[in-house]
């Protein structure tokens, strides 16, 4: 307990930090450039190298695939029941905003640098992200034909699956041909590099609290009530529920449970901001739950774990 109270709090320091300096240089047009290379380096490299790196060598392939299936139907039954709820309090339109903002969470960038910062790990959070990577096309798929847009606007979506899929199917090829790697060292200093390199998304989310307008959440405290309600109570009970039906027939990993309630309470996924706007949907609504969700996720997320562990 001790060991992992010292790692928390350099770990929200560091944390606290980024975050601060990405909001400072998203003030500065001449860096904003900066928070570019960052979230193309996050999406194209460290996010699939970890997941390379975390399935070829994960020890149980049974546990991680009970916790993939898991999250696959946490996030499907959380789209269906987010949008009926919301669907008696606000338009079709909204409705589907808001159930894409809950089911589909920030389960990379936000997931794995506070895994690392809770779990010491970010290996119990990955099956949760690639049932995110899974879920997405069939996602875009269903939107295409339910919300009036032009087809060929969702490719820009598809395109963002890739690095995530890939990674997982080299992985997956890595397992099943057993190839080993000699030089484990050099893995294990890749490994610590992409580690730290996570701490880096602080600073998009610093970046992106830029946006956040006050004025915006007031006018919509009925929705937000909705959405927190959902996102903090109804969301992880769900995985709850899931996860103890699941134990009845089969063992995994506490830490798999902890990853799964973790990425229960997530906060949206920046892709959500794409898929409003290929989809028309409400932008304003989908950008304002992830500025406003984000900062609620990380200090709740904290302050659990800090107890369970």
């Amino acid at each position: 307990m001790k060991k992992w109270i010292a790692m928390d709090v350099y770990g929200i320091l560091l944390m606290v930090i980024l975050t601060m300096l990405g909001y400072v240089i998203s003030s500065n047009r001449t860096l904003k450039y900066v928070i570019n290379l960052i979230n193309s380096f996050l999406f194209y490299v460290s996010i699939p190298f970890t997941t390379i790196i975390r399935i070829s060598f994960m020890n149980n392939e049974s546990e991680f695939l009970i916790a993939l299936v898991i999250s696959l139907l946490h996030i499907f039954t959380i789209l269906i029941i987010s949008f009926v709820i919301a669907r008696m309090y606000v338009g079709f339109i909204d409705a589907i905003s808001i159930s894409i903002s809950l089911s589909m969470p920030n389960a990379g960038y936000l997931a794995i640098p506070l895994s690392i910062i809770l779990f010491n790990n970010s290996l119990y959070v990955i099956p949760y992200m690639m049932a995110f990577n899974l879920f997405l096309p069939f996602l875009v798929i269903v939107l295409t034909y339910i919300v009036t847009t032009r087809k060929e606007n969702s490719k820009g979506i598809y395109i963002k699956t890739f690095p995530g899929l890939f990674a997982i199917s080299i992985a997956i090829i890595f397992r099943f041909l057993k190839i080993q790697i000699q030089n484990v060292a050099i893995i294990n200093h890749i490994d610590n590099f992409l580690t730290y390199s996570f701490y880096l998304s602080f600073i998009v989310i610093g970046s992106s609290l830029k946006e956040f307008n006050f004025n915006d959440a007031i006018n919509n405290l009925k929705i937000l009530k909705i959405t927190c309600f959902m996102k903090y109570l109804l969301s992880p009970l769900l995985s709850i529920m899931m996860i103890y039906i699941t134990l009845n027939y089969m063992k995994i990993n506490d830490m798999y449970i902890h990853g799964i309630m973790l990425q229960s309470i997530m906060p949206p996924a920046i892709t959500n901001i794409i898929i409003g706007k290929v989809f028309k949907l409400n932008e304003k609504l989908i950008s304002m739950l992830l500025l406003l969700l984000t900062p609620i996720s990380i200090v709740t997320s904290i302050f659990l774990w800090g107890i369970l562990l």
